[in-house]
């Protein structure tokens, strides 16, 4: 009766009223809140129950016979209101693993699944997390390990299911029912085993169930129960769950983890030892490897068991994991296909993982190929959308790349910030995707990503510096291609030419340089030694080298553009007064004023007959004239 009342006196809408409180008092007890017993697990859910109790029943759904119309209020199976005692699971579980003794790392994430799931013991969080990540970053042992830690003391029962797909689903159910001795385990209908068993889990607590890769979250739901008395787990590659889950983002291993991991499954480090233990040597070796494959779990486990595999016995040098780092530089390729002959826990290689979900992705859009192809030649981080948006980057509409994009991210193959317009995609991604497109693929898609880059790529004036910034690590990504490719297209050299005048412009003159001579050689080879163009990127190359003090190497490039300009454009054109100029200004800074004073008369005369007396670059010549 107070707990109406008070109901009543804070505002609080209830499904029955006082006369009902009343009746429950005459004809049943009240339930008390359970109270664990000596050696009984506490239960850390503290969520309404299934039980028997008085309900009020409109009138109209009132049983017609005598005995019932006595009372308007019935039995029916209802939630209670309070903390009753419910059934304690048994002490069972199906792990398909026993604990990963190389386990290394993921306490935040640990933390962070204890807190959602235990915080104060008795707060139930009645939403599913999910532990989403790329493929072969860890989902499952971080899901294994959490699992194992809190068993039995936390859960009684562990229950794990492959949710791949719908066949997977039914057969881990069945499997379940077995295992809980459920009278339906032998139903022919897989549907009444399902349900069972959501059943169970809906009137038992203490329980923990796994659903393992659960990429498919509409077929995930439909196998979960609608009030569970338990903890729900999934692990997924997809990044978006919406509000069907609680989402935990795994990344890639800290540098210092992934250290620890390469060691101890390489066998370079005991378990428990500490790594104060490895000479310096090998520790600077595995950094390099760790850095080199981008601290992805996977990787660093086919790598630790390629070394373990290779190494002498009772072996503790440096040697193998430099040449693993040797080997990997030439035949990336062929190491990330393979898993080596002690598959654990996860039989699929890096590489066969990444096709399958980019198989996967593909299912759902045809545009997911050709968006990863482009980007793995890319920066991995901070890709701005606005270069795959331009004409020469993708045939596809601002809609259809969206639904591209939503794809990718279900399995993880891309990341995607919204708020800055940004990409980013896992360097092995990258490495998998190229090793899979034929050589003459491969090239054409890098003529398609320096054409697009150029495209967005701004001019370089002080009001785009910003834009500039963000874009400079796709033209180096550019640039590092290029020169392994040897292209030459015209516009990687207009590129080269944008970027370097930023650098140069914000005085970054060793990043500039070598650009500036990228510029050069494409043009020369591209265009001929003669062409104008070729003359233009000789002065940016001379002007960079002027404003570094380093006349000599600046001289001859200005002679040399100077001179096809006067045969090629004509000892009138205004080109070749600005060459004659720029020669002046160097002869100038040399203290050679003979030498300087006839180019720059030759220069204002051609700049007064051709723009006139009050053109800028007329004033400038006089000016410069002048200072001699």
């Amino acid at each position: 009766m107070q707990l109406w009342e008070l109901a009543n006196q804070r505002g609080l809408k209830v499904p029955f009223d006082a006369a009902w409180f009343r009746e429950v008092m005459q004809v049943q007890p009240v339930l008390a809140t359970h109270a664990p017993s000596k050696g009984e697990p506490e239960d850390p859910i503290a969520t309404p129950s299934i039980g028997t109790c008085l309900a009020p029943v409109p009138e109209e759904q009132l049983d017609s016979s005598p005995k019932k119309q006595a009372s308007s209020y019935q039995y029916r199976e209802t939630l209670t209101c309070c903390h009753t005692k419910v059934l304690i699971s048994p002490l069972i579980h199906n792990m398909p693993f026993s604990p990963n003794i190389f386990f290394t790392g993921r306490e935040s994430e640990l933390l962070q699944l204890e807190h959602l799931f235990e915080h104060n013991k008795r707060i139930a969080i009645t939403q599913p997390i999910s532990i989403s990540g790329l493929g072969g970053i860890g989902k499952t042992q971080l899901a294994l390990e959490y699992a194992h830690r809190r068993y039995p003391h936390i859960y009684r029962s562990v229950l794990w299911v492959n949710a791949a797909d719908k066949a997977t689903l039914e057969a881990s159910y069945l499997s379940l029912a077995h295992l809980l001795q459920l009278p339906e385990k032998s139903e022919r209908e897989v549907d009444r085993i399902v349900q069972a068993v959501k059943i169970w889990l809906e009137e038992r607590s203490h329980w923990l169930l796994i659903l393992d890769n659960a990429d498919d979250f509409e077929l995930t739901c439909s196998y979960l129960p609608a009030r569970p008395l338990g903890h729900i787990l999934l692990t997924t590659r997809s990044q978006i769950v919406g509000s069907l889950a609680a989402l935990i983002q795994v990344e890639t291993m800290s540098p210092q983890e992934g250290l620890l991991f390469l060691l101890r499954r390489s066998g370079l480090l005991s378990p428990g030892a500490q790594l104060e233990t490895v000479a310096s040597d090998i520790v600077h070796e595995a950094e390099e490897l760790v850095e080199m494959l981008a601290g992805h779990p996977l990787a660093l486990d086919q790598a630790g068991a390629y070394i373990e595999e290779t190494r002498e016995p009772m072996s503790a040098t440096s040697a193998s994991l430099a040449e693993y780092r040797e080997l990997y530089q030439q035949q990336s390729c062929n190491l990330l296909k393979s898993r080596g002959s002690l598959k654990g826990q996860h039989p699929e290689s890096v590489a066969l993982t990444f096709e399958i979900s980019l198989q996967k992705a593909s299912a759902l859009h045809p545009g997911c190929a050709d968006i990863l192809s482009f980007c793995s030649l890319l920066h991995p981080d901070a890709i701005p959308e606005e270069i795959l948006c331009q004409q020469t980057a993708l045939d596809l509409h601002l809609l259809s790349f969206n639904e591209a994009i939503i794809a990718l991210r279900r399995y993880s193959l891309i990341k995607r910030d919204s708020k800055k317009k940004v990409l980013s995609i896992h360097p092995l991604v990258q490495a998998v995707r190229r090793d899979a497109m034929e050589s003459q693929t491969l090239r054409q898609w890098m003529e398609r990503v320096v054409r697009a880059v150029n495209a967005a790529f701004p001019e370089g004036d002080f009001e785009q510096w910003s834009r500039c910034e963000q874009f400079l690590p796709q033209v180096l990504a550019c640039a590092t291609w290029i020169e392994r490719f040897t292209l030459s297209i015209a516009e990687a050299a207009h590129l080269f030419q944008k970027a370097d005048h930023y650098l140069r412009e914000r005085g970054q003159y060793a990043d500039a340089e070598p650009l500036h001579q990228r510029a050069l050689a494409i043009r020369e080879q591209h265009l001929g030694a003669e062409h104008p163009d070729t003359a233009s990127s000789l002065s940016n190359l001379a002007l960079l080298y002027r404003e570094q003090g380093k006349f000599e190497q600046a001289e001859p490039l200005y002679e040399r553009a100077l001179a096809i300009e006067d045969q090629h454009l004509g000892a009138e054109h205004p080109d070749t007064a600005m060459s004659l100029n720029n020669l002046a200004l160097l002869y100038w800074q040399q203290g050679k004023y003979e030498q300087a004073e006839p180019l720059h008369q030759r220069a204002l005369a051609i700049r007064e007959q051709h723009l006139g007396a009050e053109h800028p670059d007329t004033a400038s010549s006089l000016s410069n004239l002048a200072l001699l």
